[in-house]
């Protein structure tokens, strides 16, 4: 997925947060940003498959943490 937001050279636009599945769809992503020299950090929450629904306050104060730095 990094390769075709390079490819647009967009790579700057790259969201704050992800959500991971357990299967780790995204992990490579992230440490291809790592070692691009991009902060990224990791919470995880058990949520099952719709976060934003089961546990919305968990995920919102999640946001409101990233968004503040």
């Amino acid at each position: 997925m990094v390769g075709k937001v390079k490819e647009f050279g967009h790579e700057e636009l790259l969201p704050l947060a992800f959500d991971f599945a357990e299967d780790n769809s995204v992990k490579s992503m992230v440490e291809t940003m790592k070692k691009e020299g991009r902060e990224a950090a990791t919470i995880e929450l058990s949520t099952g498959h719709c976060p934003n629904l089961i546990k919305a306050k968990e995920v919102a104060d999640v946001i409101s943490k990233v968004a503040m730095g």
